[in-house]
């Protein structure tokens, strides 16, 4: 295990060992595990930026999807809120006729009255 890894210790230690075949062969080893892993590296980082890219157009998708049903039922509430404000119109209206007609049969019923008190009389 080599405490001091600087630049000049590890030529100082290749030029030390790089006529032992056993050396070379552990660095040849070496490159290409690390060039393996780089590539592994890649390979794993594309796959977790393609997964981040699927997890965020899914979390758009579902972002929009809860949106529109968001929309579809403010909609379906104003449509709701509508009807009954048209149902409360037309009972309110219904109310005020039967209020006139109650009206006029009271005025008509208070005429025939003083008709026949000035027949009478």
């Amino acid at each position: 295990i080599r405490l001091n890894i600087d630049r000049y210790s590890v030529l100082e230690q290749f030029n030390a060992r790089k006529d032992d075949p056993q050396y070379l062969a552990d660095l040849e080893e070496g490159k290409e595990i690390l060039a393996t892993i780089r590539k592994e590296g890649t390979v794993a980082s594309l796959n977790l930026k393609d997964q981040r890219a699927d997890a965020e157009k899914a979390a758009v998708e579902e972002e929009f999807r809860q949106s529109q049903a968001q929309k579809l039922e403010a909609e379906k509430l104003r449509a709701e809120q509508a009807e009954k404000a048209r149902e409360e119109a037309a009972r309110k209206r219904e109310e005020l006729e039967r209020a006139k007609a109650e009206a006029a049969l009271k005025a008509k019923e208070k005429r025939e009255e003083a008709e026949k008190k000035r027949q009478e009389a």
